[in-house]
C-alpha cells in the first residue's frame, strides 16, 4: 500500500473565549522489504567456519482512523483557562513475513534447506485519549489541576509456520 493521509479540521469560535477544535484523520501505511544475506560464522578456533543464506520477504500494511476535537475557555484574567480534550484512534494492520535459510559452501552455493518459515500477523489496535487542564494563576504563581486517561484495547492473531 502506498502511504496516504487525508486530514480535515475546523475551528468553532463559540465566543472570544471559548473555541471548539474537531479533526480527523485518515491514512494508511506499508512497506515491503526483499533481501537475501550471506552469512559467514567463526568459531572460536579460528578454523572452522560454517556459511549459511538466507532469503527473507517482510511486507506491512495497515490503515488508521483518528478523531479528536479539544474545547478551551478563557476565563476573565491573564492565563485563566481550561482546556479539555477527546481523541480516539484506531490502527488495522497485517504484517506478513517468510525466511528460508540453507546450509552453503565456501562460495555460498546451498546445500542443504537449514529452515523454512512463514508468519501472518493481524492486529487490530483501538485507543481513547481523555485530559483536562485547569489553569487559574494566583498571587504567588499558579494552580493547576488535570486528569488524563487513556485506554487501549489490542487484538491480534498470529500464524506461524515452520517446515521441517
Amino acid at each position: 500500500m502506498r502511504p496516504f493521509k487525508i486530514n480535515p479540521g475546523a475551528d468553532l469560535y463559540l465566543s472570544d473565549k471559548s473555541t471548539l477544535s474537531l479533526s480527523a484523520t485518515y491514512g494508511g501505511w506499508g512497506m515491503d522489504r526483499l533481501f537475501d544475506t550471506r552469512y559467514t560464522t567463526y568459531y572460536d578456533n579460528g578454523v572452522d567456519k560454517n556459511y549459511t543464506l538466507s532469503d527473507n520477504d517482510f511486507s506491512i500494511d495497515g490503515l488508521y482512523y483518528v478523531a479528536s476535537s479539544n474545547f478551551q475557555h478563557k476565563f476573565a484574567g491573564d492565563n485563566h483557562k481550561i482546556d479539555i480534550s477527546l481523541a480516539a484512534w484506531r490502527w488495522n494492520s497485517e504484517q506478513k513475513e517468510s525466511s528460508f535459510e540453507q546450509n552453503a559452501d565456501s562460495n555460498h552455493n546451498p546445500l542443504s534447506i537449514l529452515a523454512n518459515n512463514r508468519s501472518n500477523t493481524e492486529e487490530l489496535r483501538n485507543n481513547v485519549h481523555f485530559k483536562t487542564d485547569y489553569v487559574l494563576p494566583v498571587s504567588f504563581g499558579k494552580f493547576e489541576l488535570g486528569t488524563e486517561i487513556r485506554l487501549l484495547n489490542q487484538e491480534g492473531n498470529v500464524l506461524y509456520e515452520e517446515q521441517d
